[in-house]
């Protein structure tokens, strides 16, 4: 893996690595993991290595748990089995001292909220001003301390979103919308980005825009891990492939993960669940 002085700078600053068996830093590491809702598995003996400062795309089908993934690492759904560390500590511990951003699906926002461009990416700050504690935290975000509507104010720049930051967050298009979720994510500064399906219903325009962002927070120490069924975009920007279809099914480079030979194995892959989550759902 490639280091330049901003990544390692980056990576040195933000968090602790663990190593994976090859010696490679890692930003997320899973182990027999088993989740689901209510009980019921829908990842079973799931267990990978995130490597740090790269994107990570997830590929998968329909149904394949992806979103579930997420949840789990975001630290909003807890597992039914297995261990996750995420920049060597629990996702709820690496959330709380800002270490994830979280850019969710589309369908997942209430986009008839009230609310402005500008202060859905300054709530991203939410976290850093009540860290530092004290009567500031109660401050509305237009009497925020400079440095936290100065990074909301840059993140709406690096996605050309600035003039847009007065609209109401449901007037904007698809792919504004995108945009301005990304700069929520990187207003965070946080090391990790989670990013579920960030160029779903995008044009091309915004595609390229988002892919160039990405790129840069990636050159600048951060890791990106994104799901995409845009398996163009795929091959041409991951560095790291995951093929997840309710348990690992393959992971390494793109142009070894992304042939038609293992895109079809994932595909296909039969549903068996281990005996872990056979005792969970009591079957």
């Amino acid at each position: 893996m490639h280091w330049g002085r901003a990544a390692m700078g980056t990576e040195r600053r933000h968090h602790r690595d663990t190593a994976s068996a090859n010696g490679q830093p890692v930003a997320v590491s899973v182990r027999n993991l088993v989740a689901g809702y209510g009980g019921a598995p829908v990842l079973s003996r799931v267990s990978l290595d995130i490597p740090a400062g790269q994107m990570v795309t997830v590929v998968g089908p329909n149904g394949a748990g992806k979103s579930t993934l997420f949840k789990i690492l975001v630290g909003i759904l807890a597992p039914l089995g297995g261990e996750v560390r995420i920049l060597g500590d629990t996702p709820e511990r690496a959330r709380a001292r800002g270490g994830i951003a979280y850019m969710p699906q589309h369908e997942q926002i209430d986009w008839d909220f009230p609310v402005s461009v500008q202060d859905v990416v300054m709530s991203a700050r939410f976290g850093r001003m009540r860290a530092v504690g004290g009567w500031r935290r109660f401050l509305p975000p237009s009497l925020a301390p400079a440095e936290h509507r100065q990074a909301a104010l840059d993140a709406l720049r690096a996605v050309a979103m600035s003039g847009y930051a007065q609209r109401a967050i449901g007037a904007l298009s698809g792919g504004q919308k995108k945009r301005a979720l990304l700069a929520r994510a990187l207003a965070q500064d946080a090391p990790l980005l989670l990013l579920d399906e960030p160029l779903s219903g995008v044009d091309r325009a915004s595609e390229a825009l988002i892919m160039q962002v990405l790129h840069k927070a990636r050159d600048e120490g951060r890791t990106i891990v994104n799901v995409t069924h845009d398996l163009i975009s795929a091959r041409t920007h991951a560095d790291h492939v995951i093929l997840l279809n309710r348990s690992v099914i393959a992971s390494g480079d793109r142009d070894e993960m992304l042939t038609d030979e293992m895109l079809a194995r994932t595909a296909t892959a039969p549903w068996v669940p281990g005996p872990e989550a056979v005792g969970i759902t009591g079957s």
